[in-house]
């Protein structure tokens, strides 16, 4: 029904398109007469259609995304185990790396390719390598240099979040302080001030630097 509406609704602007085309160009240049008349709504009509069909792409890829995040785990791991499908946009890709997450079992594998490829569609993503970094963090069993540098990015991207993705960064920074580069620490740190979360991390920078 949600996409049916989608396409009447662009269907609609099409036609309106065209109308306010013709009538404007017979208005504003009737010296180009019927013929060109009839290329500018032409192009208007093109111009139109073709940015319904974008839209209805990202449209069919975000509610693909949702969709996603709904599978139970025998499903998902049904259509994902093998990465025959890590294919769409970023929004897709990033899905399908943070459902890979949650698994009873995560598979952080195929969260970490998910993630990287979404990376590569949305490379200035700082949630997105905030993301990429816990899944390499998982894979890997350790903060490893990879991990640490999605990091890094993250914050250089994106220094203040959103306030659910930013606290929930924070959270993860301060389960890995200790292993944490400076740089890393003083951005987190000065994140958690703004959203009244610095306490916990002024202590643990203070024992760090004993």
């Amino acid at each position: 029904l949600e996409i049916q509406a989608f396409v009447f609704f662009f269907a609609w602007v099409c036609g309106l398109g065209a109308g306010v085309a013709t009538g404007g160009s017979r208005t504003l240049a009737p010296q180009l007469g019927r013929r060109g008349s009839r290329a500018i709504t032409t192009l208007v009509c093109v111009t139109l259609a073709a940015t319904s069909v974008l839209s209805l792409w990202a449209f069919s890829d975000r509610a693909s995304a949702r969709a996603i995040q709904t599978l139970d785990d025998a499903a998902f791991q049904a259509s994902f185990d093998d990465g025959a499908d890590l294919s769409g946009s970023s929004v897709r890709l990033a899905s399908i790396g943070l459902r890979a997450l949650r698994l009873a079992e995560p598979d952080a594998a195929l969260a970490r390719e998910a993630l990287r490829l979404a990376l590569q569609s949305e490379p200035r993503d700082g949630v997105l390598e905030a993301r990429y970094g816990l899944a390499i963090l998982a894979d890997e069993g350790f903060l490893s240099p990879e991990a640490t540098a999605a990091f890094v990015r993250s914050y250089q991207i994106m220094p203040y979040g959103a306030r659910s993705f930013a606290l929930w960064r924070l959270d993860l920074m301060e389960a890995l302080w200790p292993s944490l580069p400076p740089a890393v620490q003083e951005a987190a740190l000065r994140e958690a001030r703004v959203y009244g979360r610095s306490q916990r991390l002024e202590q643990l920078m203070a024992s760090t630097g004993e």
